[in-house]
């Protein structure tokens, strides 16, 4: 990629600012989090960090949905939460899907000659298992289950215990599928999401009961927290009360 093309790389010093203003309490001082900046390996990876840390402050920290009449504002929240959780999930999809995007057809197309050397009657079988193989690089599912599997054991726990569905306790991809699919029910459905607020809640989802004691505060901790691991971070990611000479979060 031209470095003409690394528009938040080229102007770093700006950008990792807003970076470290929300980032900053998980390291014991801007130095290290600079020095965490400076070994992530590729140009390309650096203007990712810097893009996507720069929007989910300006999109999600900042960022807030406000109506004339402030009767709304505090009865109606989540419209405000709605929009933060379609960011969330648009900068989750973009730490992970693959920036050469191509449609199914385009990628049978550069996969053509398995599908003319098989015999007809295994053609839809060949197409079935080549769409999960499409899915698994291409399908936008995966940057949230990847991404909720890189965070800490702790982080982990804490979705598996906060999300119930049909009152049952579920696996981290279950959730982390479920989680993305609230955000394609507003994408195409214009469903609102209603379950992340500061109470416990009881909604349903295609006929489904979800019982939810998660909140948007807990989803942007859990954003920052998978971010971080995005690039590289190995220890605790959580604020720094107490740190080590090398900036690493106390265990």
């Amino acid at each position: 990629m031209a470095k003409a093309q690394l528009k938040y790389l080229g102007d770093s010093d700006a950008y990792l600012k807003h970076v470290i203003s929300i980032w900053g309490k998980y390291f014991s001082t801007k130095k290290v989090l600079r020095g965490f900046f400076d070994q992530i390996t590729s140009d390309q990876e650096k203007d990712l960090f810097l893009r996507v840390g720069s929007f989910y402050r300006f999109l999600v920290i900042e960022g807030k949905h406000q109506f004339k009449k402030s009767i709304w504002n505090s009865g109606m929240s989540y419209i405000d939460d709605t929009y933060k959780y379609i960011a969330i999930f648009s900068l989750i999809e973009a730490l992970d899907t693959p920036s050469a995007y191509v449609d199914f057809y385009q990628w049978l197309h550069r996969n053509k000659k398995e599908i003319e050397d098989s015999p007809e009657t295994q053609l839809f079988s060949l197409l079935d298992g080549a769409y999960k193989r499409y899915k698994s690089e291409h399908g936008a599912t995966n940057a949230a289950v990847l991404f909720f599997s890189r965070l800490d054991q702790e982080d982990q726990e804490f979705i598996q215990k906060s999300l119930k569905i049909k009152g049952k306790q579920r696996s981290l991809k279950q959730l982390s599928q479920f989680l993305y699919d609230i955000r394609s029910q507003f994408v195409h459905q214009a469903h609102l999401v209603l379950n992340f607020g500061n109470t416990i809640s009881v909604g349903r989802r295609k006929g489904k009961i979800i019982t939810s004691n998660m909140s948007i505060a807990d989803l942007c901790s859990l954003f920052e927290h998978g971010f971080l691991k995005r690039f590289g971070h190995k220890w605790r990611t959580q604020p720094v009360n107490s740190a080590d000479p090398k900036g690493r979060a106390a265990d």
